[in-house]
């Protein structure tokens, strides 16, 4: 058996990401962008009592002392952080060494880090070398005349190469439609140019971005990781509304404006005016601010 090397830890949590997007932090994961993987850090760095994801959060992030979450929301580059949107989404395959632990935490790898799971492994390996060989002991004589069957068992059959070869043939094909897939949305994006994306009143629409809008705001770019967006809106809640799902998630999310308006949107992400993390909906905050409110 092959030992565990940091291209198979690569393997693991890509696996792992792909049941983990469809799980508890699917609003984080599902659709990752740098904001969200961010915030999926605060939520981690508030809840884990491990300590070893809690040294994982300070290594990166590089917190020292008395630091809580709010410095991994106000003093980090959150840019540092695209590349891991990149790998879950298949566009990197090799990424740096010190975001690899970082993603193992942030998808629940249950190896993490990276110096646990090349040690387990090789512990394991180690302990079979070990154990004794247990292999089958032929006690017929050697004299003995062996039936036709008993030489079918010994004897592996030979393998059809045909379908091997159908396989390749598919692969390779399967292979040149993604290429030529890839290479047509490429140019696709390119003809149509810079597209950015804008908040009006209680959604993102997407703009020119070379038209700059009234407030003189910059505009956010309306790249893949940023799709979430497009789903993301500003609410009137009212009092038949519910702030958790039948899971027991959290489903309304609040801030408040510039203005210092208490304002409630649907998904979990940056205000779009005061460019802060929004918080759950807790029982408190429904029942002031929500509870009671007529619905229209």
């Amino acid at each position: 058996m092959n030992k565990n090397t940091f291209e198979t830890y690569l393997i693991a949590i890509k696996k792992q990401y792909e049941i983990a997007k469809k799980g508890t932090y699917s609003t984080f994961l599902s659709s990752p962008t740098p904001a969200s993987i961010r915030n999926l850090c605060v939520e981690i760095f508030k809840s884990s009592n491990s300590n070893v994801d809690k040294e994982i959060l300070k290594h990166f992030f590089d917190l020292k002392g008395d630091d809580t979450d709010k410095a991994l929301i106000d003093k980090f580059d959150i840019d540092r952080l695209r590349p891991i949107c990149h790998f879950f989404k298949g566009k990197t395959e090799t990424p740096k060494h010190e975001l690899v632990d970082l993603m193992a935490l942030l998808i629940n790898l249950e190896q993490r880090p990276l110096s646990k799971y090349l040690k387990s492994e090789h512990k394991e390996i180690e302990e079979k070398k070990n154990k004794p060989i247990i292999g089958f002991i032929d006690t017929k004589p050697v004299h003995e005349k062996r039936t036709s069957e008993e030489i079918a068992h010994e004897v592996p059959p030979i393998e059809d190469k045909k379908p091997t070869l159908l396989k390749t043939n598919r692969l390779k094909i399967a292979s040149g439609c993604v290429i030529i897939a890839i290479l047509f949305l490429g140019v696709n994006y390119f003809m149509k140019g810079e597209e950015c994306m804008e908040w009006v009143n209680d959604h993102f629409e997407v703009v020119d971005c070379d038209v700059p809008n009234e407030s003189g705001d910059r505009y956010i770019n309306a790249k893949e990781e940023d799709s979430f967006i497009a789903d993301f809106r500003k609410i009137n809640p009212c009092d038949t509304l519910s702030f958790k799902d039948k899971d027991g998630n959290a489903c309304l999310w609040y801030g408040k404006s510039n203005n210092g308006n208490m304002e409630f949107f649907n998904r979990l992400a940056l205000h779009p005016e005061t460019k802060k993390s929004l918080k759950e909906v807790s029982l408190h905050i429904f029942n002031t601010y929500i509870k009671g409110e007529p619905c229209e």
